[in-house]
């Protein structure tokens, strides 16, 4: 996979990714994303296949800030 299709991930997938490494710490980031995809490759869409680097660029590129608004200051509409 080439580094400009990586940065290009969407800033929510990197939500969903950091949500479930929290929800799983365990598990570690391949197999997060891996979990994360396998519906969309089970019907045949092909999905990127980040290195760990490139998933913890993304992390690092998204920031704490995605979650504070989740959990600590929830605007309920």
């Amino acid at each position: 996979m080439h580094a400009a299709s990586v940065t290009g991930l969407l800033s929510r997938v990197g939500v969903h990714f950091l949500l479930a490494l929290w929800l799983f710490p365990e598990v570690g980031y391949r197999l997060i994303w891996h979990k994360l995809t396998a519906a969309l490759t089970g019907i045949g869409i092909e999905v990127a296949e980040p290195t760990a680097k490139a998933l913890r660029d993304l992390l690092r590129r998204i920031g704490a800030e995605p979650m504070k608004r989740v959990f600590v200051n929830p605007q309920i509409s």
